[in-house]
């Protein structure tokens, strides 16, 4: 019989009593930290951290950071990371690199954030190893490497992480960082699926809708779609186009319509309007008359008569290269001259191409709100909209909630959906009004009023019935 000396025994059982004693406290605060009860996490977990414990400590510094249960306090919140970081916490080394990237409370590092980064992604956590190959990906803070940003997107797909598969996947797909691998890319786009990442769904839908890297199914196509039509909200919205695309490809093409020749013996003898109105029954999706290349004729011999319908019309055609050359400089000539006429959508389309310096225009954000102006001065909705959004985030001027507003307004006056939308996300959350959840259903009501499928209908539809759960009305 083997006998343990009792000068051995004692402090290992010492040891293992301390380590009961701590236990409990923190199984106790972190099940309380992750329910959100944080003035008992607090009461829990500070001792413990003061003790040095690293996943008090980590919790202690979300805490601070993001104002649960205590002041939001970045010099502490950074202290305690410090602290759980030192003793290789990976979150702790996850949220330090954040802090460093953004410079919270701290000079601004990005050498030294990814130092912290690359720390967390190496001892398996999942965000730190996406937020890593994101970032060799794109060179932010980083030397870029393709493979590199690869590789730790794989050890995230690997650890299960649908949102990394799908990253993965796309990459796979489009060759970036990695040789191009439809079968790779296939694969891991269905894992993704498989763990319910409805953008995955989406996609794989719409390869098999149109035969991308896979044979084209339709019954598949629709299974994967209407899998992420039940997410709700943007991810319906988007499926249910598709879906609706897919449908409209099976019905029979509509036949030229009863007008078609009246218009186009109007066309023929010189009228402009009628030439413009020629080039849009061109344009018609799903028509057996169809023809970009005509449209863009007709479109063309309304802009030689110096109409702005029909210069803008054929700019957007150049622009996408449909039915002629694409040819982004005749687009920005045509627009300009469209403009110069106050045709209001070409206006609004100028200020665009100003502000980001596209279409042979330098960039000049005093032209860029000059032209905007000038839109929304006309009531054209898009360019109200674009107008209260510039105010509001300070685009071009000075930050201005109450011009912002006035704009937000006229355009959902106007039916515009974003701004009715906008409006009503305002009023719920209080921003720049006086917090009205009535007035914010009323808003997201008349998005949903629309009758369509866009992305403002199914957030509108999301924040209703998120509403209506709370008993407002």
């Amino acid at each position: 019989m083997r006998v343990v000396k009792t000068s051995v025994l004692l402090p290992l059982l010492l040891l293992a009593s301390a380590e009961a004693a701590i236990a409990g406290p923190l199984e106790d605060g972190v099940a309380a930290f992750q329910n959100q009860d944080f003035g008992k996490a607090f009461v829990l977990l500070g001792p413990l951290a003061d003790a040095g414990n690293p996943e008090a400590e980590k919790d202690l510094g979300v805490m601070y950071e993001e104002g649960h249960g205590v002041p939001k306090d970045p010099a502490l919140a950074f202290q305690w990371f410090g602290k759980a970081a030192a003793q290789r916490n990976a979150e702790a080394e996850y949220r330090l690199w954040g802090i460093y990237m953004a410079g919270a409370g701290v000079p601004r590092d990005p050498a030294l954030a990814m130092v912290w980064l690359r720390q967390a992604a190496a001892q398996g956590h999942i965000q730190a190893q996406k937020a890593l190959s994101m970032s060799t990906s794109t060179g932010i803070g980083t030397t870029p490497d393709g493979g590199a940003a690869t590789s730790w997107m794989q050890k995230a797909a690997e650890a299960g992480d649908p949102e990394a598969q799908r990253r993965l996947a796309i990459m796979y797909a489009i060759g970036g960082g990695a040789p191009k691998d439809q079968t790779k890319a296939l694969y891991w786009f269905r894992k993704a699926a498989d763990s319910g990442d409805a953008a995955a769904q989406i996609e794989l839908g719409n390869d098999y809708a149109r035969g991308i890297g896979v044979p084209k199914d339709r019954e598949q196509a629709m299974a994967w779609l209407h899998k992420a039509a039940a997410h709700g909200g943007i991810s319906a919205s988007m499926a249910q186009s598709i879906i609706h695309d897919i449908e409209k490809e099976e019905t029979p093409l509509a036949p030229a319509p009863p007008e078609l020749e009246a218009v186009r013996w109007k066309a023929d003898a010189g009228d402009p309007k009628e030439q413009v109105h020629l080039g849009e029954l061109y344009c018609q999706d799903h028509t057996e008359i169809k023809d970009y290349a005509k449209a863009a004729f007709w479109f063309g011999k309304a802009a030689d008569q110096g109409d702005a319908n029909g210069e803008a019309r054929l700019a957007d055609l150049y622009y996408d290269g449909s039915g002629v050359p694409k040819d982004l400089s005749k687009a920005g000539t045509l627009v300009k001259m469209a403009a110069a006429q106050g045709h209001a959508r070409s206006e609004l389309t100028l200020s665009g191409f100003y502000s980001l310096g596209l279409s042979g225009f330098p960039k000049d954000q005093g032209q860029a709100l000059a032209w905007l102006r000038k839109s929304a001065d006309q009531g054209y909705p898009e360019a109200e909209y674009q107008l209260g959004l510039a105010y509001s985030v300070g685009t071009f001027m000075p930050k201005d909630q109450t011009q912002g507003l006035s704009w937000y307004r006229k355009a959902a006056e106007h039916g515009y959906s974003p701004a009715q939308s906008q409006l009503g996300l305002l009023y719920e959350l209080g921003l720049g009004v006086p917090k009205d959840p009535k007035q914010a259903l009323s808003w997201y009501r008349k998005v949903v009023e629309h009758g369509d499928d866009s992305i403002s209908s199914a957030m509108a539809k999301s924040s209703i019935a998120r509403l209506e759960a709370k008993g407002t009305e």
